[in-house]
């Protein structure tokens, strides 16, 4: 058996952000607008539907987010560091290529090239099943923390139709107004003025991969966990 309190701990307190979140895009989704311009100003019907700038995901939950990822990174970095004795170089591996995964044990890669050694000293049991949580075996939320992380990407938030889950188009919305002949007056509109209607809208927010930040979260949430469990070995 290994101890892994310290990982489950680091675990825990990515749950801490994960629920912070879900609180945070909650509150989004129950206030959410959008920003629809006039049907005239609306050619193409694909690039001028927005956020109200009040509503854009604020740097709170960009910061949640990535704090969220980074203590599941470091709660996989810290079970890699206990169950190989303090032998490995303390990272988790995530691959893509099995061949590279293999070569984390030896440090040495098929073309003799060297590789950091991640898993020096890990045993059959916990390399089989730090294996397969990766990538190179098919499994998607390994390789959606590496991408958070490795790139910064938790900052690249995008706002999407709850329904379709897809970014916002202008032909999700309905006319503005019956007909041509029933637009404002210039008395009511400014006539040098730029016309924009908020427009109440079912709201979502995702991960630059299409992701619905909240989802991605939650599965990596659960997964770690239960990795954690399976590699103490009790």
């Amino acid at each position: 058996m290994h101890d892994l309190s310290g990982a489950h701990w680091r675990h825990r307190r990515a749950q801490e952000h994960v629920a912070h979140v879900k609180r945070l895009a909650e509150t989004l989704r129950s206030e959410g607008k959008v920003v629809v311009p006039p049907d005239s100003e609306a050619e193409s019907g694909d690039d001028l539907v927005e956020l109200p700038a009040a509503e854009s995901p604020g740097d709170d939950l960009r910061v949640r987010v990535g704090e969220a990822v980074y203590n599941f990174r470091a709660a996989l970095d810290y079970s890699v560091h206990v169950v190989s004795g303090g032998k490995g170089q303390s990272q988790f591996p995530i691959e893509s290529k099995c061949e590279r995964f293999e070569a984390r044990k030896s440090g040495c890669l098929p073309n003799g090239k060297n590789i950091a050694a991640y898993l020096a000293g890990v045993g059959t049991r916990e390399c089989d099943l730090i294996k397969a949580v990766q990538p190179c075996v098919g499994v998607d939320w390994s390789k959606r923390l590496a991408a958070l992380s490795n790139k910064d990407k938790h900052r690249d938030l995008v706002i999407v139709n709850a329904t379709s889950g897809q970014p916002f188009r202008r032909s999700d919305f309905p006319a503005l107004y019956p007909s041509e002949d029933l637009y404002p007056s210039e008395d009511l509109f400014p006539s040098d003025g730029y016309v924009e209607m908020h427009v109440e809208a079912p709201i979502d927010i995702a991960l630059a991969d299409g992701a619905l930040v909240t989802e991605a979260l939650e599965e990596i949430e659960v997964s770690v966990g239960a990795l954690l469990t399976a590699l103490e070995g009790r």
